[in-house]
């Protein structure tokens, strides 16, 4: 897909999440949310391979970019989806800085 970073993780969907929200909290950033996509598909009778979604930010650098042009709010909180795809490997996909 354009406009992702797509990076491959020797770990499960879970774990690979554990450590990306922990190295987020220690560099002082906030995470609002984690997002369980398989776990509210099952809850449906759904199938879906193990997906998250990491919301995460630091207020006070995103308060200031909307600041300077409020429209950049759409891409705010930055995000993190890791998921497993269909050979088993965990991917984490990130928005490009390009």
């Amino acid at each position: 897909m354009d406009g992702l970073k797509i990076t491959t993780s020797n770990f499960s969907v879970t774990e690979t999440v554990n450590r990306i929200v922990a190295q987020i909290e220690k560099e002082g950033w906030h995470v609002f949310a984690r997002i369980d996509h398989a776990k509210e598909a099952h809850g449906k009778g759904l199938e879906l391979r193990p997906t998250e979604l990491i919301l995460f930010g630091n207020p006070e650098i995103g308060t200031l970019l909307m600041q300077n042009q409020q429209i950049s709010a759409i891409d705010l909180p930055m995000k993190i989806l890791v998921l497993e795809d269909e050979t088993s490997i965990t991917n984490f996909d990130t928005q490009k800085n390009d």
